[in-house]
């Protein structure tokens, strides 16, 4: 059986799950618990992204301030990210640094932001929780 490739949807495929693999780290490098607390990308997590194409050079994180207004909890931090990655068929290198915030609801939703100082923006927010039938 001949079986046909296509390497421009297998391409777009693989930068898709690397976006998907890279928000993943960010999401839970946001989600430290407390005031001065501080995360770096291990060799695991840079491997993982490396097999996708993405090469991470640094990507630290620290939580900067802790507040909870009504009912939901909001960690203000601060980031570096150097990473180097294909958008739209080109190899480009990313360098920023910026702020991050997270809101996270009583009820468990959860939004996080990036804002880098270069115009780098990551958005995510935590799927819709079932509703009680």
């Amino acid at each position: 059986m001949l079986t046909m490739r296509n390497p421009i949807r297998e391409a777009g495929s693989i930068a898709r799950t690397a976006d998907v693999v890279l928000r993943s780290q960010m999401v839970s490098m946001a989600l430290l618990p407390s005031i001065g607390c501080e995360a770096e990308m291990q060799a695991q997590q840079r491997n993982l992204l490396l097999a996708y194409g993405v090469i991470v050079h640094d990507l630290r994180t620290v939580v900067l301030e802790l507040a909870r207004i009504q009912e939901k909890e909001i960690r203000i931090g601060r980031f570096s990210l150097d990473m180097e990655h294909d958008v739209n068929g080109q190899r480009r290198r990313t360098r920023t640094e910026g702020h991050f915030h997270v809101v996270l609801e009583q009820d468990g939703q959860v939004s996080i932001t990036y804002v880098g100082s270069n115009g780098f923006e990551m958005r995510w927010e935590s799927p819709p929780l079932p509703t009680a039938s």
